[in-house]
């Protein structure tokens, strides 16, 4: 399943990993620990891993950015003494700092993989070639969501620069998203949606609605364009895994966290999905079907 691929992109790069003195990441602690209940349950595997410290066994720990984990972890007691790494994307952390400020003030155990700046401002030009006749342009995101918050300005202030009006929808829950689309019903040409758990969990309810209202939609990640979505375009996360496989290599073999330089993606993924546009009636030029990674026909 696609929701699970992240999960086997850390498992092949730790496959390839031989670890020494100081602590082991095996398969069978991997799967067991993550693939069994997906990212929901990881509050609870951080703190099952903290306790057996006792029990001498690695110190490594994880943060899922898209929860209040530390409103649900005593973070000083239970990880305190855990290196931990996130493969993130996002601009915050998991209770809405900025990564570059918490980064600050917990450099000593946490270590991202790279914060993505400047890439709202990258989909709205590729939304704009694939709707050439784009004027007014359509948010919508989950505003109890620090991360998407702080996106959905990123998207507002590339779109002023671009000159494109914008109408924004805020949902903080399943019921919001059906009366989010009625703000669109006095004319836009296109939907940029801020994904989060929120999101990718209404997903097809979204896209349903999407195309009941003949909008061309732009997301961040595959998963919403295998789905249903017109087009997305953000890191590759496969690529993002493996190396935070890497990093955590690096700190059983005795690296401090605070040492390890934090990285920025480096590999995007444009794709789109051609059903979708011929649903919409679109016509994608061929000129972005040439630059895309991928291609859903």
């Amino acid at each position: 399943m696609a929701k699970f691929a992240f999960c086997h992109a850390l498992h092949d790069a730790a496959d390839r990993i031989v670890h020494v003195a100081g602590g082991d990441i095996t398969r069978h602690h991997l799967r067991n620990r993550q693939l069994q209940s997906g990212t929901s349950a990881i509050p609870h595997r951080a703190h099952d891993i903290a306790l057996r410290q006792n029990a001498d066994e690695a110190p490594v720990g994880v943060e899922d950015h898209q929860r209040t984990f530390e409103a649900k972890l005593n973070r000083k007691s239970v990880i305190s003494e855990i290196g931990i790494v996130r493969p993130c994307c996002a601009a915050t952390d998991a209770v809405g700092r900025p990564c570059h400020q918490s980064r600050a003030t917990r450099r000593e155990h946490h270590r991202p993989v790279a914060p993505a700046d400047h890439v709202a401002g990258k989909r709205l030009e590729l939304l704009r070639e694939a709707v050439p006749g784009l004027r007014r342009l359509a948010i919508l995101a989950n505003t109890g969501n620090p991360a998407v918050v702080l996106e959905m300005h990123e998207v507002q202030s590339a779109a002023d620069a671009l000159g494109l009006e914008v109408v924004t929808s805020e949902i903080r829950q399943s019921k919001d998203i059906a009366a989010a689309f009625d703000a669109f019903k006095s004319g836009v040409d296109a939907l940029y949606v801020c994904t989060d758990p929120l999101v990718i969990t209404n997903r097809a309810r979204i896209h349903t609605l999407a195309i009941g209202a003949r909008l061309p939609t732009i997301y961040n990640s595959r998963e919403y364009v295998e789905t249903g979505g017109l087009m997305s375009y953000g890191p590759n996360w496969p690529d993002r895994w493996r190396r935070a496989a890497e990093i955590v290599d690096k700190i059983l073999r005795g690296a401090k966290p605070a040492d390890i330089p934090v990285e920025q993606p480096t590999k995007f993924d444009l794709i789109v999905n051609l059903t979708t546009a011929k649903v919409l009636d679109l016509a994608v030029p061929p000129s972005l079907i040439a630059v895309a990674d991928e291609v859903i026909e």
